[in-house]
């Protein structure tokens, strides 16, 4: 079979540009000076064998097939632009002409020329700008899979996208959420399981406690770029349930644990095989969900925390009665729950799609459909290809490590309160056993409210970053109040609704993850983003448990000053992101219109032909940053 991808290292080569499967294109052929170019009508009979279908192709010109795909060396994509020292030397072919040609029969490449008089010296401002510039050599590496499922030609009404987002909802969002929940739960166990006398039973002293949430975000920041490349390269839904069950099972065999080394042990390994899991859900919701419901989407499973808290709560409470039995109530807990979460896993097996493309039950045209319908996502499906390229745009990229930060500040308050919570409200507030577990229910139900509230705002305003602020600013003064107002009876009531204000924290992460997967290209990068995304979460919920000193109990006032730095932090963090997603959307909108003869400052008009070629968004010319 002939190769899929066609590469033309030379000047000296020709370009062919075709556009949808089996139509005629145009051969691009170097003048005789060789520094120049001409658009050739090329036709002829038989099977071009550049195509990247040539086992199904039926096109019938040579050299014109659009599965082929390839670029010249000497072509460099920036926003459409030839380099400025290319020429069209056909002085009877126009630039507009030849734009209105191109705009036929290319769905991969737009080329025009530093026509000074009709683009008001484009490429020179362009590349002030700072606006995409493909690589000099490219090989066309669409996935092969997806490239057979997609057909820009379909026209998908709301009606059939409705129907496409239930078929999808049911077969990913119980998948997402369950796991989710159990993922929370058994992590969250030692919390629950502090009130019981873990303490006692596994020997803990001084900041021993601590290090137990320590050390499963450290395995995480060890295990997260290897499970990430996994997630790209292995079944999805294989890899997947291999780690539910390996952790349900880790979590099990934590009733049998006596000391702290061996405490340690169990919870890194509980680290490494449940850090599959966030990841994991992101690339699912980037993969099936477009822009618009992936906020919703990420909210939806991120609930699972607060539903954990919820049951785990009636859980805590239950298992607590359990008395005079051979076992501990908490060592119970920790086989019947862990069990659960092995049996999880095969439901997840046999539910979860390996990808749109082999998803059981589907249709072949329900599948073309669930693929074109994320193609104004301009991010990608699927593509198993490591590129080094991407890794490396990945670590210079400024976002990237905007969410890093976000990330370390957002967790450090949300895992030193996940692991303290009932701590402070016991013995901080003066609450009893019960009465802490029945807030933990409360606490839950005021989480999912939070959680959906801040999902439906960010879609209604379309304002992801500023609804990401207003949800840390009641934290903030939560911050405040605990380090201002004394500690003692006549305030207990006060300072526990005041405490109950930080949930509104939670609020924060789902948003700041849904930004995350709506504005990463290519399947690399976004692996590598991801990766360093949660590389970020784990730190931030490693050191979060750290600033709550034993010698500070019950107060913990250090903690919350640290706290109160990370919101402000975090606060400002998220307006210098949205003011640089604004400068580089409105780089890329006047390039664009320059380069169409429009005027600068007018409406934008995205092109979606390369949104599965798997650029990455510096990339892709043509895709915009939502916030």
């Amino acid at each position: 079979m002939p190769s899929p991808h066609l590469t033309v290292p030379s000047v000296a080569a020709s370009l062919v540009l075709g556009s949808q499967h089996g139509q005629r294109g145009v051969l691009y052929e170097p003048d005789k000076a060789g520094i120049g170019n001409r658009a050739t009508p090329h036709s002829g009979t038989g099977t071009f064998a550049g195509c990247r279908l040539a086992a199904s192709c039926t096109c019938t010109a040579t050299r014109t097939c659009g599965n082929a795909r390839t670029r010249s060396k000497n072509f460099i994509s920036v926003l459409g632009i030839v380099p400025p020292y290319t020429k069209f030397s056909d002085p009877t072919t126009s630039l507009s002409t030849t734009m209105e040609k191109l705009d036929k029969v290319t769905t991969q490449t737009s080329i025009a020329t530093d026509d000074v008089s009709t683009l008001e010296k484009a490429p020179g401002h362009h590349y002030k700008l700072g606006v995409p510039v493909l690589p000099d050599t490219i090989v066309e590496e669409v996935d092969r899979e997806v490239l057979e499922y997609t057909d820009q030609s379909i026209t998908i009404t709301p009606e059939e996208n409705k129907r496409l987002l239930r078929i999808i909802d049911r077969r990913i969002l119980p998948v997402i959420m369950v796991t989710y929940f159990l993922q929370s739960l058994d992590k969250g166990l030692v919390s629950l399981a502090s009130i019981m006398g873990i303490q006692k039973k596994w020997h803990l002293e001084g900041q021993q406690y601590s290090w137990l949430t320590t050390c499963v975000y450290l395995a995480i920041i060890c295990a997260e770029y290897p499970q990430n490349r996994a997630l790209q390269v292995l079944p999805i839904h294989r890899w997947l349930a291999f780690c539910i069950f390996a952790w349900g099972a880790v979590v099990a065999s934590s009733a049998a644990v006596t000391n702290f080394h061996g405490a340690v042990i169990v919870r890194v390994l509980l680290g490494c095989f449940e850090c599959v899991c966030q990841p994991c859900f992101m690339l699912l919701t980037a993969t099936y969900y477009r822009k618009h419901e992936q906020a919703r989407t990420i909210s939806l499973f991120y609930a699972g925390n607060g539903i954990q808290t919820v049951v785990g709560g009636l859980l805590g409470y239950g298992f607590y009665q359990v008395k005079g039995g051979k076992l501990e109530s908490f060592q119970l807990m920790f086989m019947i729950l862990g069990l659960l979460t092995v049996v999880w896993s095969g439901v997840v097996l046999w539910m979860l799609p390996q990808s749109p493309m082999k998803a059981r039950g589907i249709s072949e045209e329900d599948k073309v459909k669930i693929v074109e319908r994320v193609r104004e996502n301009q991010t990608g499906v699927q593509n198993k290809k490591l590129k080094w390229s991407h890794i490396q745009e990945a670590l210079l990229d400024p976002q990237i490590w905007a969410f890093f930060f976000i990330q370390v500040l957002n967790t450090i308050p949300v895992g030193g309160l996940g692991a303290f919570t009932n701590i402070i409200i016991k013995n901080n507030l003066g609450f009893t056993v019960l009465q802490t577990d029945l807030l933990a229910i409360a606490q839950g139900a005021i989480q999912v409210a939070v959680l959906f509230s801040a999902a439906y705002l960010s879609k209604w305003t379309n304002q992801t970053l500023l609804v990401a602020v207003a949800f840390s600013i009641p934290s903030l003064i939560s911050a405040v109040v605990f380090l201002t107002v004394p500690n003692d009876k006549a305030h207990v009531g006060g300072l526990l609704t005041v405490f109950l204000m930080t949930i509104c924290y939670n609020g924060v992460s789902p948003l700041s993850f849904s930004l995350l997967t709506r504005n990463v290209g290519g399947q690399t990068k976004r692996t590598v983003a991801i990766a360093i995304n949660f590389i970020g979460w784990a730190a931030g919920n490693s050191a979060g448990p750290q600033l709550f000193r034993s010698t500070d109990a019950p107060h913990y006032r250090k903690a919350f000053a640290g706290q109160l730095g990370c919101y402000v932090a975090i606060i400002l963090l998220f307006l210098a992101l949205r003011v640089y997603y604004m400068a580089q959307n409105r780089k890329r909108r006047i390039a664009a219109n320059l380069l169409k003869g429009r005027q600068a400052d007018a409406a934008d008009e995205i092109d979606l032909s390369l949104a599965f070629d798997d650029l990455t968004d510096k990339q892709n010319p043509n895709f915009r940053y939502v916030f």
